[in-house]
């Protein structure tokens, strides 16, 4: 009861967090214009498609295992002939699995589900057609789940406790397929942990946090010009 009531807790907070992320992402065009005339600054956004694949470091496990969606909306403004900066708002899938192998003995799994809605904030540095990008986000815990062969992990016998926000670093490459259709592929770092409770053994030998590890591929239809 008390793990419920927790989380219930930490549920509404994050919506709250979200509903926040949520206001500040649609009024960032209409807070430009109003400090400039439209011709002196030009506003561009779309849409975003794809998947993520990641890794928990700290979790006693290897591997880009785990799959998850990633969509979402960016709007962007230019800085300079050659520089802009994109904001995005996106719900992406994260965590780690450790699959079985029944064929070398192993038959325990692990997957750890981490459902975020994050906002980066990019800087972009654009030549000939590509855009190489990179920037910080925050991003809002929207669920978690813990599961091995034995079924979902609640209460006490969970390993982890994830914190309802996240600070990740990005960096990324955008390359342009045609005039409104962009591919981006990037990696992105929790910059600080995810989780500070951890029952196994980081790759430096001693506990500590976790953090979460990304590479990311995504389709970008650009809707404003």
């Amino acid at each position: 009861m008390l793990y419920l009531r927790l989380s219930s807790h930490r549920t509404e907070e994050s919506i709250m967090k979200l509903y926040w992320l949520l206001f500040g992402f649609l009024l960032l065009p209409f807070g430009g214009w109003s400090q400039e005339d439209n011709a002196s600054r030009k506003f561009k956004g779309g849409l975003l498609l794809g998947l993520s694949t990641s890794q928990i470091d700290g979790d006693g496990y290897e591997g880009w295992n785990k799959v998850g969606p990633w969509g979402g909306a960016y709007v962007n403004t230019f800085l300079s002939e050659k520089v802009n900066f994109q904001l995005e708002m996106s719900y992406i899938g994260k965590g780690s699995r450790q699959p079985s192998d029944p064929d070398n003995g192993i038959f325990n799994f692990q997957t750890i589900g981490l459902s975020y809605v994050e906002v980066p904030m990019l800087f972009q540095f654009k030549k000939g057609r590509f855009t190489y990008e990179l920037g910080p986000s925050f991003g809002v815990l929207i669920n978690d789940r813990e599961e091995d062969q034995n079924g979902e992990r609640v209460g006490e016998q969970r390993l982890f406790s994830f914190h309802s926000t996240e600070i990740a670093g990005h960096v990324g490459l955008n390359f342009l397929l045609l005039d409104n259709l962009i591919a981006n592929v990037r990696v992105s770092r929790s910059i600080l942990p995810v989780s500070e409770r951890t029952q196994f053994s980081t790759r430096f030998g001693i506990n500590g946090g976790a953090y979460s590890s990304v590479v990311a591929f995504s389709l970008r239809y650009q809707i404003l010009k």
